[in-house]
């Protein structure tokens, strides 16, 4: 099993978490399991595609890893040590990595969730939720947001900018701003000239006849542009983890910590 990512979470519980950290140590408390065992299972649990009910890690039934993984989340504790990883990372060489900044929304089926599940006409007017992410210049996520599947990506957009508080928006003030077509409209340019140095949005000309008036991007825009291969490549790489290609989770907080978990796995085999 990876290690490192399990290693890194429990230093994190050990560290800043004493309280919770406290009820897996058997100095304080008796039990089967030890905390270690916990996030293994998790992580393997993420990878396949399985029920829980159907799960079995080694002899860990599944009803006690799905105990701990709920009380886990009440700490957010996935969400919080990736923050934590997230922090040290960019600490090293923070010009390099957000030289350049990607955004994408992804589309994941629904299967058991209710409250941000909607029906799409763009995906056979299926149950979705969207994903949406920022990344730097590598690929690493800086931002990740769960919206309803009936909303446009810009809309989307729009909302994770929302929710980035001063410090996180001043990171980005020489940063360069990329993402396709799905993203270009005025009100976005708007707000991006008080975030980042520049954007390059793919211009949308898809209902533009007239072709002396269909935008391009420059030669050396179009070579940039094509960096933003880096954040496709991060949205393969959340769905190489099985269980996360539909939400069965019935509560999204439940999924978004899921998420959190492969995105820690991802930066530490990163970087």
């Amino acid at each position: 099993m990876d290690s490192k990512i399990v290693n890194s979470i429990y230093n994190f519980i050990k560290t800043k978490h004493t309280d919770l950290f406290k009820t897996y140590n058997f100095v304080y408390h008796t039990q089967k399991y030890n905390l270690k065992e916990i996030l293994e299972a998790i992580l393997f649990f993420i990878k396949i595609s399985s029920s829980w009910k159907n799960f079995k890690y080694k002899d860990i039934n599944h009803n006690t890893i799905y105990k701990n993984f709920i009380k886990l989340n009440k700490y957010k504790i996935f969400e919080m040590s990736y923050y934590d990883n997230l922090k040290k990372y960019i600490k090293k060489s923070t010009n390099k990595k957000l030289e350049y900044v990607y955004t994408d929304t992804t589309v994941v089926y629904n299967k058991l969730n209710k409250d941000k599940a909607k029906r799409n006409a763009y995906f056979k007017n299926k149950k979705v939720i969207k994903l949406s992410l920022l990344t730097d210049s590598k690929g690493i996520t800086l931002n990740s947001l769960i919206e309803s599947g009936n909303e446009h990506d810009s809309t989307v957009y729009k909302n994770q900018i929302k929710s980035l508080n001063d410090n996180e928006k001043r990171q980005f003030i020489n940063s360069i701003f990329i993402a396709d077509s799905g993203y270009d409209s005025s009100y976005i340019y708007e707000i991006n000239k008080n975030i980042f140095k520049k954007s390059i949005i793919k211009p949308n000309n898809r209902n533009t006849k007239n072709k002396n008036k269909k935008r391009k991007l420059d030669e050396n825009e179009e070579k940039v542009y094509k960096k933003r291969i880096k954040i496709e490549h991060t949205n393969q790489k959340i769905k190489s983890y099985r269980r996360l290609n539909f939400v069965y989770e019935k509560e999204i907080k439940n999924y978004k910590q899921l998420i959190y978990l492969s995105l820690n796995d991802i930066l530490i085999k990163t970087v």
